[in-house]
């Protein structure tokens, strides 16, 4: 027999809908609302209300909330915390995204997607468990698909690895291999290059080290930055669990500079879509930053 907190998680775990109808009362409204009228409803993914943890011994409440995927983007729909007014839906363009940021964390799922609505930068950030991503994979491989300027794939499997991407991944650590196969590139992209960075650690007294840098993984594709992080580790032998995601059109990525931040240097990617900008920074070593910039620049007299 199943003991109660089992048997209560599953009130937590994201459903799919079939029909705009389907939605909770809480959210069916305001996504009939906030549809463009010529929007043709494909599937939605709803995320009940639950809580996340903050801290040892409290936690937070998540809201209820959707994506609701159309022919032409997906819309974002919270409801209401404590009585509070629920902030305006979001309905986002593919072609409009600055870029995306996924975890995959153990059943920990999470989003967010920054991009241009009505030429203003506009950040949307859903949590969920991450069986959602199972349930959304082709929606959200033909939203990316269009976001970086691809034809998604009808299946991951579909995906054709090059010899010179097999060649790059098999010098990766094998967590980093698998996560840029599984998460990266599903979308087709032709793997171009990559660089590892080992974590940092701060070499102060035995028991006060910090990481500064947790391992991280950059790729160039012919479409997309990809950017593949571990959370931040507590003690040097932790062991990380998942990986974050983050994905940046090349289509978007206007600028890229570095400048010294200490004893590392601090890459800044200038990103600028349909009006809006947005940038994202990475810490690094020199060598892989200064290594990054040269790659980039070859990239560019290329292109």
């Amino acid at each position: 027999m199943s003991s109660p907190w089992q048997a209560r998680s599953t009130e937590f775990h994201p459903y799919l809908v079939d029909r705009l109808d389907a939605l909770p009362n809480g959210l069916r409204q305001a996504a009939k609302s906030a549809l463009p009228a010529a929007a043709t409803f494909q599937r939605g993914l709803v995320s009940p209300p639950e809580y996340r943890s903050k801290g040892l011994l409290r936690s937070r409440p998540v809201p209820e909330q959707a994506l609701v995927f159309t022919q032409d983007g997906m819309l974002h729909v919270l409801g209401g915390l404590n009585g509070k007014a629920a902030p305006p839906p979001a309905f986002i363009h593919p072609e409009n995204l600055l870029y995306v940021r996924t975890s995959h964390l153990l059943l920990y799922g999470r989003m967010e997607l920054v991009s241009s609505v009505e030429g203003q930068r506009n950040q949307l950030e859903m949590e969920f468990n991450a069986l959602g991503w199972r349930m959304i994979d082709v929606e959200w491989r033909a939203f990316i698909g269009v976001a970086i300027g691809r034809p998604s794939l009808a299946a991951r499997t579909d995906v054709k690895e090059s010899e010179r991407a097999t060649l790059l991944m098999q010098a990766l650590p094998a967590k980093f291999s698998v996560g840029l196969r599984t998460y990266g590139l599903y979308t087709g992209e032709a793997l171009q290059q990559t660089l590892f960075q080992p974590g940092v650690w701060s070499h102060q007294w035995v028991v006060l080290n910090r990481q500064l840098v947790p391992n991280t993984l950059l790729a160039l594709t012919d479409a997309s930055v990809i950017l593949i992080e571990e959370e931040h580790a507590l003690v040097r032998k932790s062991q990380q669990y998942g990986w974050i995601i983050t994905r940046m059109p090349l289509l978007s990525v206007v600028d890229v500079q570095s400048q010294a931040k200490d004893s590392l240097e601090e890459l800044t990617f200038t990103l600028a879509r349909n009006g809006a900008t947005a940038e994202r920074r990475v810490l690094l070593e020199p060598e892989t930053a200064h290594a990054w910039l040269a790659l980039w620049a070859a990239h560019r007299a290329k292109s």
